[in-house]
Formats: C-alpha cells, structure tokens, sequence
C-alpha cells in the first residue's frame, strides 16, 4: 500500500470516528441463531439431553447405603436345609498369594508371587461345590475396558476355593501350554462340564494389543488342590472379539461374547477396525472410520463417551465352536456397554447386563429351522437395576415353573438370576487410578433376580413400594431403579457403601461379580469378588427362604 492510499484511508476513518453515533450506518448485527451450522447444534442440545439426561442424573444423585449389609436366612430354611437350628450367618475375606506357577524368563517381567487380587468374575461348579475365580493383580496398570493401558506385561491367574468345606484359602490352578509370549489377563470366563472332573474352560483375554478368547481343558484335582488348565486355542475374529468382555455357552457348539465397546480405549488391529467398521457402517464408509479409531487419542476419547453416556452401540456376537476356524457373527445388537452374560439352566433365556443403562436385558434365542444355528438373539424384557451391572449368573433351578411367579411362562426356568455391580460409577472411575487409596473405595450392591406378579389388591400399594416391602432392607433396590417393572423383582443380597470395614472384618469392594448357592448342600454361600478389591468374600447362611 503507497502512502498516500495509507494516508485517504486513515483519514476515512476519523472521519467515520467523527460522525455523531445517530449518523452511522450500522451493519447487520450477526445472531447466534443466523448460522446454520448453530441451529443445528442448538437443535442437538435438547436431543442428547432428552436421550441421556436421565441416566446423568441417576449416576450423580446421591445416595448412601449401609456400610454393610448382607440378607441372613430364615429359621424355617435353616432347618429345611438340614443345617442346626443355631447357624447364623457367618462372614469373613479369603487372602492369599502363592508363588506363580507358570515360570517364564524374566523378560516377562512376572511377579513371582501371585495374590487373590482385582477378581473380576468367578464360576460355581456346584457338583463339586468349588469356585473358579479369576484374578489380575495388575487390572490398576491394565484395564483395557477402563482404558488403563500402562503396563500389559506381568499376568493374571485362575483360582479355585472348595466352598462347601470352606477351607481356609483358595489354591492356584496350574495353567498349562499357554505360549510364553502369551500375555494373560483374565476378565469374564465360563466352564462347561464334559465328563466328572473333566471341564472346558472359556477365559476371555486382554492381550496388549487385542483382545482372545483362550480354550483350556480344565481337570480337577481333589476337593481345591492340584487343578490344572491345559491350553488349547484361541478364539480371535473381528465380529467376536473386538472389545469381548464375558463369555457363555449356550450349547456345546455355541459360545456367546459380549462386546463392551464399539470404540475400546485400546483398538484391535486396523485390518480387524475396517472388517467390523465396514460390516458395521458398509464398505464406503469403513475404512475411513478404522483409520479415525486407529489415532490413540480419538479412541479414548469416543471410548470414554460410550461409556459416561451409556451409548447403544455395543453388541453380543456368537462363535459357532464345530467349525474348524474361528467363524461369527453379531447376533444382538443396540446396547448400551454389553457387560456380564449368562444362560438360564434350559437355555431358553439369555441375560445381558446393560450397564450404560443400567439395566438387565433379556433375550431369547431365535435359530435356523434347517440347521439349528444361533441366528439371533430376540429382546423379549428389560428390566432396570439399582446399580450398573458387572457380571450375572443363574443359580441352579431352585423350583418347578409351577411354584414360580412366572408358571410355565417363567423365562428363568425356576433359576435366580445373580447381579452384581457398582452404585457409585463415578466413584468407581476415580478408584479405579488409586486402588490403594481405600478412603476412595467404591460400593458395591449384588441382588437376586426373579419373577414376580403386580401387588395384590388389599395391599393398596403402588409398584415401587411393594416392591422395596418385598426387598425389606432399609436402602431397597426398587427405590433406586429408574423405572419399575410389573414383572420382576429385586432382592438384595449384599450391600456396602465402600468395601472392607475393619470393625467387621471383612467387607469387598467394586463388587464385580456375585455366586450364590442357596441349596442345602451349598448351605447359602454367597462368593463376592471386588473389581479392585484384596480378597474376595465369602458368607454362609445368606438369603435362604
């Protein structure tokens, strides 16, 4: 610019500065509301809000539980269990570490102690009346679903506890063939029994850089000592085991996997990304989206999304086990963070927690009339729950659908179905980067579930207050519950607003996972493993009716 076309310009704006304010001509004033791309994110506000405002409300409304609480039995089922008439309810936490005994070389970095520590989930083998329970010491510096990925390197391990007798502490199962370079961190698991003593155990595996479900031929030892587990394969495809999180047979040819995720925090391989993304969003769009998810920080970040906002787009794929390469397919799709699974006695039900809901789905199995295969999982109830549930599990059918609230309609097949979870989410999030710190520890709540009909007339109650008369504990899980159901009913088991209370003696935290025996020979036992809990416990003589 010369100066004299400088010098017109400065002049043009004192005089414009000069001018009386009523003289000016003003240009239009811009409007927040004049942008198109405003109004769209305006009109996007009230959507998000109207879809996940109930559930923000009901993570951050505060509540306090008991600092313990656990459901005695009554005198009627003390005696119809054939136990003295003076047993009461008894508590107390199993501690133990043990040397690993899976010896690799040192550049695995193992610890060479091995501790009953961060146990996620657990199996009864009620026959035999032991607990299989699998545990992660290092689940503070490896959480793949809570996005802690510090340090993949030192393993987990496998657990059993002879409940019946109630010996003193569990013993290491001795893990077999498992490659050297394996890393195993164990999270949800199933075992199926194949002949007496003889079982095949299914552990889904967080490696460090995705995600296996691992096969094991499990043998018994006498009562819980000398168990081994012999490796046999692994489970890997991309619409299976992209973000597996527990595991369930539905037949001895099909094994349903949960997936938590549809963006983990740590994503599998990008040839896995573009196969699920682009059977999930077609083949145009696919491999874009794998390559946005393959960026760390995009990954966590929509990872953490999915799980504050309870985001439908996790799924349930099966695995069809007579095929000679692992084969599947997603056959439920739609849920928000699918977590622990399980399958009525019968197989008529399949349950899948919903812990972005929170909530417990219910699913029955739709299959080929020709061939037989799982073709779908079809919703048929859901049913909201206290707290965000981690694993569930049906009890072994405690009565004839004739004596059940539900008749032959009753989906359970005279089961209870077990829950376990977290009251407190945001708390948990918070622990879970300190487990050490327990003035941080998180709650835990486990319940039964079952079905149940509407109040009766006479009683002139509304749902959710004969529901929390029929729960009869102070905190009732139908007053915590964002909706009610006509149809099922809440029992609680165990209640705790932290974990281990000192005064008691026992007490677990993060409550992951809930086992509970109430037949005579199981004498109620109830098994509670903590997510980021030392020990796990145990009680006898709970909830019996």
């Amino acid at each position: 610019m010369s100066d004299s076309t400088a010098g017109t310009a400065d002049r043009a704006k004192g005089k414009q500065e000069d001018e009386p304010l009523a003289e000016r001509v003003l240009g239009p004033e811009a409007y927040f509301f004049d942008s198109k791309r405003n109004l769209f994110l305006a009109a996007l506000v009230p959507l998000v809000a109207f879809l996940f405002l109930p559930r923000i409300l009901w993570m951050v409304r505060s509540h306090t539980l008991p600092d313990i609480f656990v459901r005695p039995s009554t005198p009627d089922s003390i005696l119809r269990a054939g136990l003295p008439p003076q047993t009461r309810l008894e508590c107390r936490n199993l501690n133990v570490a043990q040397p690993d005994l899976w010896n690799r070389t040192k550049d695995h970095h193992d610890r060479p102690m091995q501790a009953l520590a961060y146990c996620e989930d657990a199996k009864l083998l009620t026959e035999r009346g032991v607990a299989i329970i699998a545990c992660d010491p290092g689940r503070h510096r490896w959480n793949t679903v809570m996005g802690l990925l510090q340090d993949p390197d030192p393993r987990g391990a496998l657990w059993v506890w002879d409940y019946i007798e109630g010996t003193q502490n569990p013993n290491l199962i001795n893990i077999k063939g498992l490659p050297a370079g394996i890393e195993f961190h164990p999270l949800g698991m199933h075992v199926h029994e194949k002949a007496d003593g003889e079982y095949t155990l299914y552990v889904v595996n967080h490696r460090k850089l995705f995600t296996t479900v691992e096969s094991f031929d499990l043998k018994a030892g006498k009562r819980d000592i000398g168990w081994t587990a012999q490796f046999t394969r692994s489970f890997t495809h991309p619409l299976v085991t992209h973000s597996a999180n527990a595991v369930a047979l539905l037949d001895e040819k099909t094994l349903l996997i949960s997936n938590d995720h549809l963006f983990p925090s740590r994503p599998p391989p990008r040839t896995h990304l573009v196969f699920l993304f682009s059977h999930v969003f077609g083949s145009f769009l696919g491999p874009h989206v794998a390559s946005v998810v393959s960026v760390p920080i995009v990954s966590t970040v929509l990872s953490y999304l999915e799980t504050l906002l309870g985001i439908p787009t996790s799924f349930v794929s099966v695995v069809d086990l007579s095929a000679p390469h692992t084969s599947g397919k997603i056959v439920a799709r739609g849920i928000g963070f699918a977590n622990g699974i399980a399958v009525s006695p019968g197989g008529k039900t399949i349950a899948v927690a919903e812990t972005g809901s929170p909530s417990i789905r219910l699913y029955s199995p739709v299959r080929d009339s020709a061939t037989g295969k799982l073709e779908e999982l079809k919703l048929v109830d859901k049913a909201h729950t206290p707290m965000v549930i981690d694993n569930l599990d049906f009890t072994q059918p405690l009565w004839t659908r004739a004596r059940s609230a539900g008749g032959d309609q009753d989906l359970f097949e005279g089961a209870k179905l077990i829950a376990s979870g977290h009251p407190h989410p945001l708390k948990l999030l918070s622990f879970a980067r300190d487990p050490t710190n327990l003035d941080k520890q998180s709650g835990t709540w486990s319940i039964s579930m079952e079905p149940a009909a509407p109040p009766p007339p006479e009683r002139k109650m509304d749902l959710a207050n004969w529901r929390a008369f029929q729960d009869g504990v102070k905190v009732p899980a139908a007053k915590r519950t964002m909706t009610q159901s006509s149809r099922w009913l809440f029992k609680t088991l165990y209640q705790a607003q932290k974990g281990f209370v000192k005064a008691n003696g026992f007490g677990v935290a993060t409550g992951a996972t809930a086992l509970w025996d109430p037949s005579t020979k199981g004498k109620g036992t109830l098994i509670v493993t903590g997510l980021y809990a030392r020990g796990v416990l145990v009680c006898s003589a709970v909830g019996m009716e």
